[in-house]
């Protein structure tokens, strides 16, 4: 299983993450005394390896220093027992037909932009029959025992577009952005789309299309002045000081995107072994944020990395923490900090100055240190970084 290439042992990090694993499921007790020897011999041929090689166990890389230590520092005699059994995941969800009923109401969208601003009640009615759209999807979820966010990824952001249009008032928004970019662009078909990119330009049958993040719902005039003859003539991109950037980190942007990443299935984050990150999350958002952000995925990852302690994946509304900091040893306010760090992230946005991305600038700054004790949290997690590293 571990063969040594100099101070290098190869599978033991591999071997760390299948023993927290294991610890996170917990241990049968029919099986407890074969985890302990399998544990023992890796560590006993980590000491031979490193032994040969005129070293130990402190000398080896980072990561399998640290996964050594985990190992090492295990209490053998009081292995957690199993939890609860709990029902094995659902495959994601794929549904077929999305694409094209994403692509059916844009068109239909775009050809009726006009009399759908102008019309409350054709707006209603087509979003009532949107809404019966999504009420179908969630049926076909629920006939397979599952929930939206059990669809694959693609698959849950035309549901979650899908969602977005049958609130008439996001509906009267989207014609509204239609109508203007018409009328700053004519002669090009316009889209807004649940995709990723900002915007795509294709060449069709009846000439040009352009397809705009709905991110862009809330933008004001400006920024459609500013990315309509970018996208048309694919000629670079607009700086990072221009109104279009300014708008994608603002808030009113985040707000869209965040719900066209659509639903996420909790039960398919992997258990931690220590720390409740969703109690933590909870904690964190009812006392700065008034309870206010959509609960993100929240999950260690398999690397227990010191660089990076957490990071926040905005795109798939994803806050991912260091598997080093699932330990008992680390006090529940320093992941509450690093949890108010990544969320300040979600919250806030990526700011612009002089030309270039601000990701830490004075603003989201102020707002970090506001988290009581900050100081002294961070020097909790300094000394527990410097007893692991």
């Amino acid at each position: 299983m571990i063969r040594g290439m100099g101070l290098r042992v190869e599978g033991l990090v591999r071997f760390y993450n299948h023993v927290r694993d294991s610890l996170a499921r917990g241990i049968p007790a029919g099986e407890a005394e074969a985890f302990r020897r399998r544990v023992r011999d890796a560590l006993a041929a980590v000491r031979a390896v490193c032994g040969a090689a005129g070293a130990t166990p402190e000398d080896l890389p980072a990561p399998s220093r640290r996964a050594w230590r985990f190992l090492a520092g295990l209490d053998l005699a009081h292995l957690p027992a199993p939890r609860a059994a709990a029902p094995a995941p659902l495959p994601p969800i794929a549904l077929r037909g999305m694409a094209g009923l994403e692509a059916h109401y844009g068109r239909l969208l775009w050809a009726r932009r006009e009399r759908l601003l102008a019309d409350e009640g054709e707006r209603l009615a087509l979003a009532g029959e949107i809404a019966l759209r999504t009420q179908r999807i969630e049926g076909l979820c629920a006939e397979r025992g599952a929930r939206p966010s059990a669809l694959s990824e693609r698959s849950r952001r035309h549901y979650a577009w899908l969602s977005l249009l049958a609130d008439e008032a996001c509906l009267e928004r989207h014609a509204a952005a239609l109508v203007l970019a018409a009328r700053i662009l004519p002669g090009i078909e316009i889209r807004l789309v649940g995709a990723h990119r900002l915007w795509k330009r294709q060449r069709t049958d009846a000439g040009v299309l352009i397809s705009v993040s709905e991110g862009l719902l809330h933008a004001p005039e400006e920024v459609w002045r500013e990315l309509l003859p970018w996208a048309a003539a694919q000629t670079g991109r607009p700086p990072a000081d221009s109104a279009l950037y300014r708008f994608v980190t603002s808030p009113a942007f985040t707000e869209v995107t965040m719900r066209l990443d659509g639903p996420w299935d909790a039960a398919r984050i992997p258990p931690a072994r220590c720390h409740d990150l969703e109690a933590s999350f909870d904690r964190v958002n009812s006392r700065f944020f008034a309870g206010g952000v959509p609960r993100p995925a929240l999950a260690f990852g398999r690397s227990p990395s010191s660089h990076r302690l957490a990071w926040c994946e905005r795109a798939r509304r994803r806050i991912v923490f260091s598997a080093l900091l699932d330990d008992p040893a680390l006090p529940e306010e320093a992941i509450d900090l690093l949890m108010y760090h990544e969320v300040l992230h979600l919250v806030l946005g990526v700011g612009a100055k002089n030309g270039r991305r601000e990701i830490h600038g004075p603003r989201f700054r102020e707002a970090e240190r506001r988290f009581p004790g900050f100081a002294e949290v961070r020097r909790a997690i300094a000394e527990f970084l410097a007893a692991r590293v």
